[in-house]
């Protein structure tokens, strides 16, 4: 075990989780077997819009009773009977969406990849009858829920590198051409480094 990091979870662990929504960008996932017997899969993760419609009403929520809201392409309109103050509801309002923005940009830079990831590794699953589990430093689900947003951030962090550098995602890597990528010491010493930072030999 290099550097403190284990093999406990999946992808599908982490982001197929409801505990925890409010850390990370969640995708559901959800496998129905077909009359054909083949296997349809489906994935609905939240856009960033979801991300920011859901955040503003709940925060807005407070100062309407009732509360109306009505979303149009990247528009949301909330109304209603305003029962508290109206500057005190905006800062609300703007708060809430400023505490989400490390999970907004991770919803908008990396969803699609998390996503494409967590399909081929269930995929595999099913192909070869194994889960691709993660090199993470989190030891237990119960510390990934208690964790600061600092601490998520790393996390994530760890968890796109399993996606880019491991050996468990082939096909996701070729979608995203990552070989190609700008790295410091080429890909094939940037996948190196990171398996003898992980222990992965």
């Amino acid at each position: 075990m290099a550097g403190n990091y284990t093999q406990n979870f999946t992808l599908t662990d982490i982001f197929n989780n409801k505990k925890l929504r409010n850390k990370i960008p969640l995708i559901r996932y959800k496998e129905t077997l077909r009359e054909d017997g083949k296997v349809s899969v489906r994935t609905s993760p939240k856009t960033v819009n979801r991300l920011v419609f859901d955040t503003a009403t709940s925060a807005a929520r407070p100062f309407y009773s009732p509360m109306e809201t009505h979303r149009m392409g990247n528009q949301m309109v909330i109304s209603g009977d305003l029962i508290g103050d109206h500057d005190a509801c905006v800062d609300a309002v703007y708060n809430a969406i400023l505490s989400k923005k490390t999970m907004l940009i991770w919803t908008a830079n990396n969803t699609d990849m998390i996503r494409d990831a967590l399909k081929e590794g269930e995929k595999n699953k099913r192909k070869y009858g194994f889960s691709s589990k993660l090199f993470l430093r989190a030891q237990s689900m119960q510390e990934i829920e208690g964790m600061t947003q600092r601490q998520i951030q790393a996390l994530m962090a760890n968890v796109m590198e399993n996606i880019i550098l491991g050996d468990d995602f082939p096909e996701t890597q070729k979608k995203y051409n990552v070989r190609e990528w700008n790295w410091e010491y080429g890909y094939a010493g940037e996948k190196a480094r990171w398996k003898h930072r992980v222990g992965d030999f």
